[in-house]
């Protein structure tokens, strides 16, 4: 390696394929990251040849490749994605990581973000990037940077004697003994910073990444217990993302930008089997689950999958993948427990600190709701579960209703759940003890939105294909308001919301009627998102103080010509195109590179609206 110098890999070199005006995705991308590039351990370095090998199969296989920056603004709802977006991370501040990318990174117009441990850098030997290195680096356009930590990649002392543990995460053992926790904050935050300060000062640009060493920001059992919470707080200082996980790629809109996902790339993975594997992390709209089809599953510890199903022992969980994205869902699991297990079927899990689940325990079924309030119980069965016998239980998820069963029996529903909810991964858990799922199903219900007067104007078969009633209202007279009092139940009982249509002439009047209506208090409970044709400023600006959401009814011709702006809706806001299908296509060719499609509805069919990653919406009346 001390042979090999970097200048001949920065001349004449073409730019990235990079064409962001056609960028249209807004389901997410992949993290990949390598450990580098060499000869002499392949399982986990790929060689040149392999290196090259798989990024000519995610090339041919549609794959387009971003940075942090593409990264950040995709979350920040700013700017969408290439088509099976891609952010390649070389870890470690290799120097071959750079040498023997230039090849296939011109060949397949990729670009990748260098992870670098900024200790490193003043490393004797030439083995790893050094700062001179960076400073040439940096004019390259194939290349951004991120931070691996100072000295994060560093074992120190922990306890007496030999006992080593992760810098991040574990107190040091000093001559004084174990570091207090002040110092143990205050010597973590200095290395988050001078990793930010090293790779700006030396690369002209401020980075916006970390990648955590090891896979590990405090989630381990070592970890000492305040520092998960101390990486977390620390880290948000000086970066804007952060990857913690290494086990899977995918991140979606919703991801948490602190704690993102990569995969480590194995370095013996051939191209067709590279693909292949990130095919099952991709999002999916179709029925999942299937227990005799492990590659459909992530599993999470000891999780065993046969012909006869799945064995969990303790601790263990397993995700279908691909479900990252789903919001309403119908799943069935048939579950057999081991005495004084605990097991819980998971729905719209983001996190530890956002899911729905039903827990299977001796003492009967539970359904709870975790968000950032805390953890609510919403229903529990006085029926106990005996061990060793399978018992059945569906969830159904739609809008925030929930409904449960056993066996055939519908045991509670429908459930209020969260008005404000994300979407996210469905699964099967053990939370204590073991148990073995005998079969699980699950199908994600898709979005849809209805336009009528009021509810009874919905075909009662078609009812249920809904997940929320937009209908106009008038004013707030007591005849309107005991109206709105019969739809707002009537649909609560079958899990539509209601999205009130403002048809006032002007912004006052219209916050008047609304402020009015608010007073009741099953208007207040039951309304979350109101709509209006083209809100100007005044009217965004005032239902947002009401603490509602939007949804922005714009006539097809003003999108398709630009003149609508979105930069004053806010994360939970969506936008209705009102329009023919020729207006409505060329409106959303504009606006689906500006505006998120998962918050975007227009009046097209559903194989139309799924194609474009849309909700399709239906009118019932002129």
């Amino acid at each position: 390696m001390a042979a090999l110098a970097l200048q001949p890999f920065i001349k004449g070199r073409p730019l990235p394929e990079r064409q962001p005006e056609t960028w249209r995705n807004w389901q997410g991308f992949m993290a990949l990251s390598y450990a580098g590039v060499g000869i002499g351990a392949p399982e986990t370095y790929p060689t040149p040849t392999r290196m090259a090998e798989q990024l000519a199969a995610l090339h041919a296989a549609g794959y387009r490749t971003i940075t942090p920056a593409d990264a950040l603004a995709f979350l920040d709802g700013r700017r969408p994605l290439p088509p099976k977006a891609l952010l390649l991370l070389l870890e470690g501040g290799r120097k071959d990581s750079v040498v023997f990318t230039a090849k296939p990174f011109r060949k397949t117009g990729f670009c990748g973000t260098l992870c670098l441990p900024t200790r490193l850098l003043d490393a004797r030997g030439a083995f790893f990037l050094r700062s001179g290195d960076l400073h040439r680096v940096a004019k390259m356009k194939f290349w951004s940077f991120a931070g691996m930590g100072h000295a994060a990649i560093d074992e120190i002392p922990v306890g007496p004697g030999d006992e080593k543990g992760h810098f991040l995460t574990r107190r040091a053992w000093t001559n004084a003994g174990l570091e207090s926790p002040e110092a143990f904050r205050e010597r973590v935050a200095a290395d988050y910073a001078n990793c930010r300060d090293a790779i700006a000062q030396i690369g002209g640009e401020t980075p916006l990444a970390y990648v955590y060493p090891f896979a590990d920001a405090g989630q381990g059992p070592e970890a000492d217990p305040d520092a998960k919470a101390i990486n977390r707080e620390e880290v948000a200082k000086h970066f804007q993302l952060a990857f913690v996980e290494a086990d899977q790629p995918f991140n979606g809109p919703g991801a948490d930008r602190y704690a993102l996902n990569r995969w480590r790339v194995p370095g013996n993975a051939t191209g067709a089997e590279l693909v292949r594997r990130l095919a099952q992390f991709a999002p999916r709209a179709d029925a999942a689950g299937d227990l005799r089809d492990a590659g459909a599953w992530q599993g999470v510890g000891k999780v065993h999958f046969s012909g006869a199903g799945a064995k969990f022992a303790p601790g263990a969980a397993a995700w279908i993948r691909g479900s990252d994205n789903w919001s309403d869902v119908d799943v069935t699991a048939t579950l057999r427990l081991g005495a004084d297990a605990v097991a819980a079927l998971y729905a719209r899990h983001v996190s530890a600190q956002s899911f729905l689940r039903v827990t299977l325990a001796p003492a009967g079924l539970r359904v709870q709701e975790r968000t950032a309030d805390g953890l609510r119980t919403l229903y529990e069965s006085p029926e106990p579960l005996a061990a060793n016998e399978p018992v059945t239980v569906r969830l159904r998820v739609k809008g925030a209703r929930a409904w449960l069963w056993r066996g055939a029996e519908q045991l509670a529903g429908p459930l209020p759940l969260a008005a404000r909810r994300a979407p996210g991964r469905v699964g099967l858990a053990a939370e204590t003890g073991a148990f073995r799922a005998q079969a699980c199903r699950a199908q994600p219900l898709e979005t849809a939105l209805a336009v009528a007067a009021d509810l009874e104007r919905v075909p009662a078969e078609n009812r249920d294909a809904f997940q929320a009633l937009i209908a106009p209202l008038a004013g707030s007279s007591a005849d309107v308001a005991q109206a709105w009092r019969r739809t707002l139940l009537a649909s609560a009982a079958q899990g539509v919301e209601i999205v009130p249509w403002l048809v006032a002439a002007d912004a006052a009047t219209a916050l008047a009627d609304l402020r009015a209506l608010r007073e009741d208090p099953i208007f207040r409970s039951l309304i979350g998102r109101v709509a209006a044709t083209a809100p100007s400023a005044e009217l965004l600006q005032g239902l947002h103080d009401l603490n509602l959401a939007v949804v922005a009814v714009v006539p097809a011709a003003a999108a398709a010509q630009d003149s609508f702006d979105a930069q004053g809706l806010r994360p939970d806001d969506w936008i209705l195109v009102d329009g023919d299908e020729t207006e409505t296509l060329a409106a959303l060719d504009r606006l689906l590179a500006v505006f998120p499609a998962d918050r975007t509805a227009a009046f097209l069919d559903s194989a139309r609206s799924r194609e474009l990653g849309i909700a399709p919406a239906v009118r019932y009346e002129p």
